[in-house]
């Protein structure tokens, strides 16, 4: 039927053409409006990451973005024989955290780990090696996983980026809050990449810094011993990890102007340490040592050696005095002078009554490393305030910790 019409059609067309209709030719028809085509589903994408102990590359992570927004890592590394190996599958929520998170495999000491988180019923359930627990799925909240790929740090930076103040509740507890710190283009095998390096505050007593690249995706996390950047990017390692050197500095430098001490001119007196003399090979109890600018003028036992006037005392009751410089294996870091409790609430001037407020300790729940020992039976404690106005508060706030109380 639908033929025998068109047919009619185009013969009374010819038919008026022929007679000569003084009729004006219509125009022809607009062309019917034909629907958009398909948009092809977002095609599955593979980044690759290496892992650089020192400047060597010791192993890796491949992510793995799927069409539908979820994502699957492997991670890898080898460190004189210990290193872990883990598979980690993850799904992000509408809000950008976390919904669901499946991580296996073994440790950094070879020991079986398994971690899951998953959402139902507007609650996020977890459970790991060192604990578990639930909260409500809103407000937002990031979870911080304690195993998996490196790239899971970067799902958390960018669910913190993507909040109005860029600040974000963390899961099991704490805060965290991400500053841009700068960018640079760096270059490497005749390819260019614009990256971004953020702060993120509040998962330890430093900042974390980590690099996005235009797509807030991960470039890299830099770290003089250990690092993870993007496979074939390596040679750009000592150029992010120069700036973010210059990034800590300046931190630490105001944070030394704004909470520095520096002793009276009298000098300083450590009083009530323990002394281990080296040249007798014994230790004085109760000692007092009395430094003046840059020279110890007196040691000895605290009943024989006089405490000037107007020095500043601290009290050492309980530690141990040493000289000279030991070979040992410590890790320090810029902030474990600032953070010793002890040195809070016992520094008194003996022209004056007046002393500074004393600090407690707590667990803090804030940081991965501190879950990780809290495996282990060891968990990392933390200063905890017993005054609005104590300095350990004020010291804690500077540095974006959260100290959660027992």
């Amino acid at each position: 039927m639908r033929a025998s019409i068109l047919g009619t059609l185009a013969l009374a067309a010819l038919f008026a053409s022929a007679c000569g209709s003084p009729a004006a030719h219509a125009p022809p028809p607009p062309p019917l409006a034909s629907a958009p085509p398909p948009q092809p589903a977002p095609a599955e994408r593979t980044l690759r990451y290496s892992f650089l102990l020192m400047d060597h590359v010791a192993g890796g992570s491949v992510v793995t973005i799927h069409a539908d927004g979820s994502r699957d890592a492997t991670w890898e590394y080898t460190d004189r024989g210990r290193g872990p190996k883990q598979q980690t599958h993850y799904e992000i929520a509408r809000d950008g955290t976390l919904s669901r998170l499946d991580t296996t495999g073994v440790d950094y000491l070879k020991q079986p780990v398994g971690e899951h988180l998953t959402s139902a019923s507007g609650t996020l359930t977890w459970k790991n090696d060192a604990e578990q627990g639930s909260a409500p799925a809103t407000p937002p909240a990031g979870y911080v996983a304690m195993q998996g790929a490196p790239d899971l740090f970067a799902a958390l930076v960018r669910a913190i980026l993507g909040t109005p103040d860029r600040e974000l509740a963390l899961l099991p507890s704490g805060r965290a809050r991400a500053t841009r710190v700068g960018d640079r283009t760096v270059g490497a095998n005749g390819r260019s990449m614009h990256v971004t390096c953020y702060e993120v505050q509040g998962l330890g007593f430093q900042p974390a810094p980590t690099w996005l690249d235009d797509d807030r995706e991960s470039f890299g996390t830099i770290d003089p011993w250990a690092s993870v950047v993007r496979e074939g990017w390596e040679a750009v390692v000592p150029q992010l990890m120069a700036f973010q050197r210059d990034a800590q500095a300046a931190r630490l430098g105001a944070l030394a102007r704004k909470l520095g001490h520096v002793a009276p001119g009298a000098g300083l007196a450590i009083v009530h340490a323990r002394l281990f003399d080296v040249e007798k090979k014994k230790v004085v109890p109760d000692a007092t040592i009395v430094v003046k600018g840059d020279r110890i003028v007196a040691a000895g036992a605290g009943a024989r050696t006089k405490v000037p006037a107007g020095v500043e005392t601290f009290d050492a009751k309980g530690m141990t005095a040493i000289p000279g410089l030991w070979d040992m294996h410590s890790h320090v870091s810029p902030t474990d002078g600032l953070l010793d409790p002890r040195r809070w609430g016992r520094v008194k001037t003996r022209s004056s009554t007046r002393t500074s407020s004393s600090c407690s300790f707590s667990r803090a729940r804030t940081t991965t490393r501190a879950r990780r020992s809290a495996s282990r039976a060891s968990r990392r404690r933390a200063p905890r305030s017993t005054s609005r106005r104590s300095r350990c508060a004020d010291l804690l706030k500077e540095l974006g910790v959260e100290a959660v109380a027992r």
